[in-house]
């Protein structure tokens, strides 16, 4: 339920008009589903549809219902609209039923078993404790499942689509009346049957037929070359996101497997924005009933209702979406998987991003699309899901559940059983070699790499470019800037870092600074709003709110201990404006560094919030972190950076504008960077913002405050080193003892749960954990162990960094794993409480990104801390996910599934922030507006 601004004035009030929305999914007809609504809820509604829609006293409401329903068809001229379904053929009753015998199959298929594991057996053991029960004789009928049909063929839906009656009618009349047309006016309409009538007839009839083609092909060139005159004079609207609207809206957000969107758009004038967006729902109507998998858009199978819908009479344009997953991840799907379709129709709406002949460009745009789409939402006021804890994954996975109890032979009991913490075999399988070369080899060329840019490097802090492993030692302080400061002293405080921050491509030799600024920090530091605009609006959401507020919290898991008010620094209560990070080759020359730095701070008036001695831990040449592993294996490497030159598997060549602003993203968009107008800088410092395409009559660009700098991402994550120990050492003894597998140690619990054993060899090159065999990176999760055998899908590095596992389309799977990669450049640290009786340990976690929401955030919410990361069932990440000490992890294997229970916390966060860290031009803006 939802309400819409129609665009109209009234009169009398000078209030504008607005419709109230009733979206409704459900079985059976629409007249069945208002019947069963209205019965259900009806006492709920009419009092609203009385007040604000004029229902009469006494009047039915299921009739008013029906008055005022908009009947949507896929056909090009009717109402424009388009409805998609993700888990057709499911009613709500089956879906439900299939949950609840699949959550009593699960308890049987994760019991613990002695020696290899026997599939056959496990399933002949469900389907005895089903039939037990008495109440699942359905479950061994036959039953069809639309979710498992394959995706149609362009051939065939082109082919269906022309000769549908409707269709076929149409056409066969227009050509005939051209025949006849032609027949007359253009050969005198010769009389009797002769062969030259005949001959006459079939040229007239071929000359018609063509003249049809080329009328419409004139006419359809016609009208893309006039859209395309209107594309290169829409202007785009680049107004910052409302932040208390906005707040409105993600309070709903994000707290369940599923999740609902509404939004509205207004029209673009003129009749061919109307008939382009009839064209576009006509043909993904088409491809999405006729060409994709039944449930998939494209490749994208997280939505479970979907429609637009052209209000009649406004020029309103509405979409409602329920969905699975968080915002960002729904967004970041079509982004990556159905670009074109959603520009096709939305391109027909105002303010959306650029594009081009309808379908291109748009939504590819990733970074100014999704701020459009923020503009766009409103709040639901209302939306119910009968199985809101369900996803359309968990809802095939349980459809196949259902399938192998009525039918799979005992050579398929594997199979079914891989259902269980796996996913399902591929039906035609090359060899993990065969792929993993093919993989590879066509990265390149399937996706080309965005145009080679020239890396300013001087421009761009050191740490950029490597975490500073050979300056072992380092500091890090969090500090708080008074609003009450003269300008004198902040300006010389910031003179005195930036003059010691270190910039380029390279490790410095003795010493090195790195800073970086949350928003209240950098408007203190001089980058205020004006007149002519606040260029802290131009900053992204995520970095506005901070890392502290309630809703981005929640986002990030932070539960339990882990709550912002329990931190020592970052939180809405203690604030943190500037962090500043010194290294050192030697420990004297970083007290040496620290003591100035201090006194600097200090003598400024600013305030010391927290600090942090940070030191490399070393086991040999390797850094390790605490709990044992050896650290920062799998990192991306930035074109145009001198590891990059030096060769890489292009697995790991991620563009750079993914991690810098002023660069060309992996689609090849410069992504929307912070900026101030051109009036506030008119010494020039800074550079005019890049833009995707120059436009004649476009305004002058505003100039690029964020060129060469990017998001720092800073969490203080404390390590509960023993409490990680001895639940290994626990885990192992009791599934070694139920197996009888003298395999399982410790070493293999922890192992298990990172994705690598701790000298840094992968679980899926080194699956026996043999000692000597090197750290390895450049292996394939999806093509080498595609059902999580080895390393289990749950696995941390799998969460973090799922490479080509999440989708059969492998070399678009590891394309869309590069739009949310993050640089690591973190380090532990060990300190003691103030009473000296308790030594903590943790890690620093820092880490550079471009997008803090599709990077950051994104793989915090969408893959580590899902319950149902690739249709797992309660779990999230083992080693760093927050939980109150019951949490589980499904280790699969050939013939049977090995469950840990019980897994405690092993990380609490204390402290965090999001800051930005600028380059080098940017830095002396600052110290010029000061």
């Amino acid at each position: 339920l939802a309400v819409a601004g129609t665009g109209e004035i009234e009169d009398a009030s000078g209030v504008e008009k607005g419709a109230l929305v009733l979206e409704i999914s459900g079985d059976g007809s629409a007249s069945e589903v208002i019947d069963a609504v209205s019965q259900a809820i009806g006492h709920r509604l009419r009092p609203i549809f009385k007040d604000v829609c004029g229902l009469p006293d006494g009047g039915a409401l299921s009739d008013f219902l029906r008055q005022h329903n908009i009947e949507i068809s896929p056909s090009f001229g009717s109402n424009a609209g388009l409805v998609f379904s993700g888990t057709p053929g499911h009613s709500v009753r089956r879906i439900l039923a299939e949950a609840e015998l699949a959550g009593i199959v699960r308890d049987i298929a994760e019991r613990p078993r002695a020696g290899n594991g026997d599939a056959a057996a496990v399933l002949a053991e469900a389907r005895r404790h089903v039939r037990s029960l008495g109440r699942f004789d359905w479950a061994f009928q036959p039953a069809e499942s639309l979710l498992e049909s394959p995706p149609g063929k362009w051939w065939r839906a082109i082919t269906t689509t022309l000769l549908a009656p409707p269709m076929l009618v149409a056409v066969a009349v227009v050509v005939l009346v051209s025949w006849k047309l032609t027949y007359k006016l253009v050969f005198g309409d010769p009389s009797g049957l002769s062969f030259a009538t005949i001959a006459i007839a079939g040229t007239a009839l071929l000359l018609a037929v063509l003249g049809l083609i080329a009328m419409i092909a004139v006419a359809l060139g016609v009208c893309f070359i006039a859209l395309r005159r209107l594309e290169d004079i829409d202007r785009p609207h680049n107004t910052p996101v409302d932040l208390q609207a906005l707040d409105k809206i993600i309070v709903h957000e994000d707290r369940a497997a599923q999740n609902h969107m509404t939004a509205i758009s207004t029209m673009k004038a003129g009749l061919l924005r109307r008939l382009a967006l009839r064209l576009s729902f006509y043909l993904i109507s088409i491809t999405a009933r006729k060409v994709y998998r039944p449930g998939f858009l494209g490749t994208i199978n997280t939505i479970h209702f979907a429609r637009w819908v052209l209000l009649p009479g406004t020029n309103r344009l509405m979409f409602f979406s329920n969905y699975g997953g968080s915002w960002e991840s729904y967004l970041e799907d079509f982004i990556a998987k159905a670009a074109s379709g959603l520009t096709g129709v939305w391109s027909n709406t105002e303010g959306y991003p650029r594009t081009r002949w309808l379908f291109l460009d748009g939504a590819r745009d990733g970074d100014r699309f999704k701020r459009w789409a923020r503009r766009q939402q409103v709040p639901t006021l209302f939306w119910y899901s009968a199985y809101r804890e369900l996803n359309t994954a968990a809802i095939r996975i349980n459809s196949r559940i259902r399938r192998g109890i009525a039918s799979a032979s005992d050579n398929e009991a594997r199979d079914w059983l891989s259902l269980f913490g796996s996913l399902p075999r591929l039906a035609t399988e090359r060899t993990a070699v065969q792929k993993t070369t093919s993989l590879l080899a066509n990265i390149s060329s399937a996706f080309p790499p965005p145009l080679e840019q020239q890396l300013e490097t001087g421009e761009i802090q050191s740490i950029f470019f490597g975490p500073f492993g050979a300056l072992a030692h380092a500091h890090m302080l969090a500090i708080a800037i008074p609003e009450t400061l003269s300008r004198a002293s902040r300006k010389a405080w910031l003179e005195f870092v930036v003059a010691r921050a270190s910039f380029g491509d390279g490790v410095p030799r003795e010493r090195a600074l790195t800073l970086a600024f949350g928003p209240d920090g950098l408007r203190r530091l001089g980058l205020g709003g004006g007149v002519d605009g606040d260029p802290l609006g131009t900053f992204p959401v995520a970095f506005r709110h901070g890392m502290g507020n309630p809703e981005r919290s929640r986002i990030l898991d932070d539960l339990g201990d882990s709550v912002p008010d329990n931190w020592q620094w970052g939180s809405l209560q203690k604030p943190v404006h500037a962090v500043v990070v010194c290294y050192a080759e030697s420990p004297e020359m970083l007290k040496t560094e620290l003591a100035s730095l201090k006194k600097k701070t200090s003598g400024a008036g600013m305030v010391l919030v927290s600090e942090l001695p940070l030191a490399v831990k070393r086991e040999g040449k390797r850094a390790v972190e605490h709990f044992g592993f050896v650290d920062g294996v799998s990192q991306p490497i930035v074109r145009g950076t001198a590891r990059a030159n030096a060769g890489a598997a292009p697995m790991h060549l991620v563009a750079p504008g993914e991690f810098l602003f002023g660069y060309r993203d992996e689609h090849g968009f410069y992504p929307a960077s912070p900026s101030v107008p051109a009036a506030q800088d008119r010494s020039g410092i800074l550079s005019a913002v890049r833009r995707n395409r120059q436009i004649a009559g476009q305004p002058p660009p505003p100039h690029d405050f964020g060129r060469n700098g990017s998001f720092l991402v800073m969490r203080q994550f404390e390590q509960h080193v023993e409490r990680f120990e001895d639940y290994c050492k626990a885990a192992a003894a009791q599934a070694a003892g139920e197996t009888g597998n003298p395999a399982i140690t410790p070493r293999w619990v922890a192992a298990k749960m990172l994705g690598r054993w701790p000298d840094g060899s992968s679980l899926v090159r080194n699956p026996d954990g043999r000692p000597g065999r090197g750290v390895d990176n450049d292996f394939t999760l999806g093509v080498e162990d595609p059902q999580g055998h080895r390393c289990p899908l749950g696995a941390h590095i799998r969460r973090s960094n799922p490479r080509d596992s999440l989708g059969e389309d492998r070399e678009t799977q590891t394309q869309i794993g590069k739009r949310h990669r993050i640089i690591r450049v973190g380090r532990p640290y060990q300190k003691q409480d103030r009473k000296g009786a308790k030594v903590e340990k943790g890690l620093l976690f820092m880490c550079l990104n471009a997008d803090i929401e599709r990077q950051y955030e994104f793989m915090q919410q969408t893959w580590v801390s899902s319950t149902s990361f690739q249709g797992l069932v309660g779990e999230k990440d083992p080693t760093i996910g927050s939980r109150s000490g019951d949490g589980r992890f499904t280790i699969p294997s050939w013939e049977g599934v090995t469950v840990l229970k019980g897994i405690p916390q092993f990380v609490t966060t204390r402290g965090g922030g999001y800051f930005f860290m600028p380059g080098k031009s940017a830095l002396r803006y600052l110290i010029s507006r000061l």
